[in-house]
């Protein structure tokens, strides 16, 4: 469906003459990805909204989506799928969030969080059979994803020291938002884990889905 939209857009902008023939395969692309990342924060914003969770939607779309482009990990080969997942994972955080709000020692997610920047240290950028990335490109994202996920870290830090001086009527916020952010890292760390090794002789040009 979203290739189907895109085909149309692209070739009525070829027939006004508003794009060059030769251009439409990579304005196509662009109005795919445009439509299909829309669609998602769509779903995002709707599941929220449904589950009382609106705040929670838009952490995951800011934070998850953000680290995402820079970390890469796992990716579904089509769009319908790729957002299915993307809204199926959040539905995950909610979950965990819910289950892990009851009881679940700081100490032992920090450990979790700390892990997991090492994780992103050593493998960020994961590579995609879709795109390719130079020597080049893959220091430059691994450096964004060290420094997008370590300044995160440091904010919930702070946040997890304020506690102590907050009132009370503000901790529990404070708490939630912290725990969320928390699983939020700690998903994108478990989606580079997952994702399929890929050798360089696998890495083509073919433009990527995400």
């Amino acid at each position: 469906m979203i290739e189907s939209m895109a085909r149309k857009v692209s070739d009525y902008l070829v027939t006004q003459k508003a794009v060059k023939e030769e251009q439409q395969e990579v304005c196509r692309y662009g109005i795919e990805i445009f439509i299909s990342t829309v669609l998602s924060f769509f779903l995002i914003l709707t599941s929220g909204i449904i589950t009382h969770s609106l705040w929670n939607a838009t952490l995951y779309i800011t934070i998850f989506a953000t680290l995402r482009v820079y970390t890469g990990g796992y990716h579904a080969d089509t769009y319908f799928k790729c957002n299915l997942y993307y809204v199926l994972i959040y539905m995950a955080t909610l979950v965990c969030f819910r289950a892990m709000r009851v009881h679940t020692p700081d100490v032992v997610l920090w450990l979790l969080v700390v892990l997991g920047l090492m994780i992103v240290g050593c493998l960020a950028p994961i590579a995609n059979v879709n795109k390719k990335l130079s020597a080049k490109e893959v220091f430059k994202y691994r450096n964004i994803s060290v420094i997008v996920y370590f300044s995160i870290s440091m904010l919930i830090l702070v946040g997890d020291i304020l506690k102590v001086f907050l009132p009370d009527a503000y901790v529990n916020t404070v708490a939630d938002i912290s725990l969320y952010i928390k699983i939020l890292l700690l998903s994108v760390v478990i989606l580079m884990l997952i994702a399929p090794k890929v050798s360089d002789t696998e890495v083509n040009g073919e433009q990527e889905r995400r």
